[in-house]
């Protein structure tokens, strides 16, 4: 064993978690893993063996503050396994806030390192609230190894132009595939079939691509199906819709990366950006499904204003669509040919290291070892 590594998960399910979590493990490093649970995307947690630190409700911060005094009297069993461990890996601000009170309180000299996979509403903006979180951040940031971030977006526009962090505080591990875990799926023809199958992964709470999906469906019964894997979030609609379309099809959560093989066999285009009020994090997100759907050779289709839109322009492996104009993106979509489908899926192809993590996995634990970014 290299050492002990301690992991702060806000929740187990997370497949961006378990992704750290076994690139430390297959390098040599003994974890120690705490969570926090809660009724929000369940796929894959029976991956990650871990103490509950309880559970909490999802988006309820006021309500968390008693939780994580509960959470405390839990950590603090395992005060000497922590002192004694190389690394702290803490996902989330109000989990880096813990940890940071955590070990200045018993003088603990780990390493910390703080991950941010998507900038919320509450960092952005004006108001008092919105200034104090950010100062909070800046806070955190002084006192841990570095932040790691899953855009470089994220630190051009955000952390270097609003908070002054120095990029080179700042590491970029984006939202590539783990290779040892990742089945792969032969997907060579290039063909489109009459009916077009469009899926739509993840934690699923954009009304408006909802909105643009229902009105294909309903538009066109013979010629369009969607295919739904997934958590559904505050969708107002959807079962609704569920059971009054037959071309829409809901098969419940997956487990990613086990299912991932199958759900994108199944699809030709995946619906991968959507939009929300946190325009500042659409813009600058780079979510899973662009990297699963390149890996897995399937165009895209993403909202113009996304982060997603620029590398899917770049690539010219999907179409870039303004999600707020619906009769635009259904005629754009309807109008997709056999010729211009072939097109996009052969751009799908792409350098290994544009889709599958692992190198930048060791280069991050590299430069842990050492101690400097």
């Amino acid at each position: 064993m290299i050492g002990k590594i301690v992991f702060f998960l806000p929740v187990p399910s997370q497949p961006r978690y378990h992704k750290r979590i076994k690139a430390f493990e297959n390098v040599g490093y003994n974890n120690l893993i705490f969570s926090f649970e809660r009724d929000y995307f369940k796929g894959g947690k029976s991956n990650v063996s871990y103490t509950s630190l309880g559970k909490i409700d999802h988006g309820k911060y006021v309500n968390r503050i008693l939780k994580y005094f509960k959470a405390f009297t839990v950590v603090m069993a395992f005060k000497k396994e922590i002192k004694d461990s190389e690394i702290i890996y803490v996902f989330g601000l109000d989990l880096a806030i813990f940890v940071i009170i955590f070990t200045n309180l018993f003088k603990v000299k780990s390493k910390i390192v703080y991950e941010v996979g998507d900038i919320r509403s509450i960092m952005i903006g004006r108001k008092i609230k919105n200034k104090v979180m950010r100062f909070l951040e800046r806070k955190v940031i002084s006192k841990v190894e570095f932040v790691t971030v899953t855009s470089p977006y994220f630190v051009e526009e955000y952390y270097s132009n609003i908070q002054k962090i120095k990029s080179s505080k700042c590491f970029v591990l984006e939202n590539k595939l783990y290779d040892s875990s990742t089945k792969s799926v032969s997907r060579e023809s290039l063909e489109l079939t009459e009916t077009l199958t469009i899926g739509l992964f993840g934690v699923i709470r954009c009304q408006q691509s909802w909105e643009i999906l229902c009105k294909l469906a309903e538009s066109f019964p013979s010629k369009i199906k969607i295919y739904i894997r997934g958590y559904i979030l505050g969708i107002s609609n959807f079962e609704e819709k569920i059971s009054e379309l037959a071309n829409m099809n809901y098969e419940g959560e997956y487990t990613s990366p086990h299912d991932l093989a199958d759900i994108y066999s199944k699809i030709d285009i995946c619906w991968i950006a959507n939009v929300s009020d946190n325009k500042l994090n659409t813009k600058l997100a780079l979510p899973n499904r662009l990297y699963e759907s390149l890996y897995y050779r399937v165009p895209m289709v993403a909202h113009v204003e996304s982060g997603a839109a620029k590398r899917i322009a770049e690539l010219e492996a999907g179409w870039v669509l303004d999600f707020y104009n619906i009769k635009h993106c259904i005629e754009k979509i309807m109008a997709i040919n056999a010729q211009e489908y072939s097109i996009k899926k052969r751009n799908t192809l792409v350098p290994k290291e544009k889709i599958i993590g692992n190198d930048d996995h060791s280069i991050l634990i590299n430069k842990l070892k050492v101690g400097h970014i």
